[in-house]
């Protein structure tokens, strides 16, 4: 039986929010369903139902205009429908010059939850439930799938085709390129300039700062804090626990469980195999087969060349280059250093140079062997 990783069941948040564009004061009120907390789902992956297209738009470029608040949270898509009906009634948004809503919200109209815009293989597209055993099977795909938001030189957006020549020459720009999302002391996310002086000086820091992707035992993958005690406890563990990333023979990519018989055979093997981390001659760094001719020939070498593992006086360890003023002046030390490498013939173990080598050790290396 395969392990290969499927959907699994994720937890639902059912919303009400509300935008407000600083500029202007004018709000939006709506309702959304998300398979993460709110708080890093609007203003960050989600920026309303609204039919008007330019004031999403202008969220995206200018989002230190915006400030996005959750309302309320619910059990029920129901509920939350209930609850935005209410609020569009309190303030008769649709009337209202103070909102942008262009109608009332009310129960009873069609309700998009679970359904999704899908298009054949002829680019008809069309509503379906996103349990349509067509859109399961892959003959149905999401009406945006291989497709990317980008904006030009002069601000304006639009999606186009990942191999759009445009956007494979650079001339096109993905719409958050130079932006980072955010969120500031009060937990309120927002999508900034990565050169934002509040961003550089930490008065914001990246929305997920301090916090990890958990799954419990049920598979729901969700967000915590790093303190979190169901994640101390185990409780909760990290949503990649016991899977690994392998490609078959065609190259093709996929996670399995490090039990699957698959990887244990050797059918699948780890994405790295065969594989080295280099460096070019600018200093980027990226994964090459160990047999290519660049860096056979020097042009590319290991990324931990004219390297060195060091030390500092609180006993930090990290790389730094053999030239370093600081290691050349012994400020920081080899990490190695005042210490010999021993072996037992099949384990190689690093012991400190005054110490007695044990019995049926000896000093140096020994090259391990691989696991067939």
């Amino acid at each position: 039986m395969s392990n290969t990783i499927y959907k699994t069941k994720k937890q639902q948040f059912h919303y009400t929010y509300q935008i407000t564009e600083l500029s202007s004061n004018k709000k939006y009120i709506g309702v959304r369903t998300s398979n993460i907390d709110p708080i890093y789902d609007i203003g960050v992956k989600y920026f309303s139902s609204s039919i008007d297209k330019s004031f999403k738009d202008r969220q995206k470029q200018n989002p230190a205009d915006y400030k996005y608040e959750v309302l309320s949270i619910h059990e029920t898509r129901e509920d939350a429908s209930s609850e935005e009906a209410r609020l569009h009634e309190l303030y008769n948004v649709a009337r209202s010059n103070d909102f942008y809503n262009k109608h009332n919200s009310a129960t009873n109209i069609f309700d998009t939850l679970n359904k999704m815009v899908a298009k054949d293989s002829s680019g008809n597209t069309f509503i379906i439930d996103k349990n349509d055993p067509r859109y399961l099977s892959g003959e149905l795909v999401g009406s945006t799938k291989g497709q990317i938001t980008v904006k030009d030189a002069s601000g304006n957006t639009f999606k186009v085709n990942l191999d759009d020549t445009r956007y494979l020459s650079g001339e096109l720009v993905a719409l958050s390129k130079g932006q980072v999302t955010v969120k500031d002391s009060n937990g309120n996310t927002s999508r900034v300039s990565i050169d934002d002086a509040r961003y550089l000086s930490g008065e914001l820091v990246h929305h997920c700062k301090d916090q990890v992707t958990v799954k419990d035992k049920d598979g729901n993958t969700f967000n915590v804090a790093k303190d979190d005690p169901r994640y101390l406890s185990g409780e909760l563990v990290g949503h990649t626990k016991g899977y690994i990333n392998v490609k078959d023979i065609n190259g093709n990519i996929l996670k399995v469980s490090i039990n699957d018989p698959r990887f244990l055979s050797g059918e699948l093997i780890h994405i790295t195999k065969g594989q080295v981390t280099v460096k070019d001659s600018d200093g980027n760094a990226f994964n090459v087969d160990k047999n290519d001719p660049r860096f056979l020939s020097g042009e590319l070498i290991h990324i931990a060349k004219g390297l060195v593992l060091v030390k500092d006086k609180e006993g930090n360890t990290f790389k730094v280059s053999k030239s370093d003023p600081r290691f050349l002046s012994g400020e920081l030390i080899g990490l190695g250093k005042g210490k010999i490498v021993i072996n037992n013939g099949s384990i190689n173990r690093m012991i400190e140079k005054d110490v007695e080598i044990p019995e049926g050790w000896t000093r140096g290396y020994v090259k391990r062997k691989k696991a067939s």
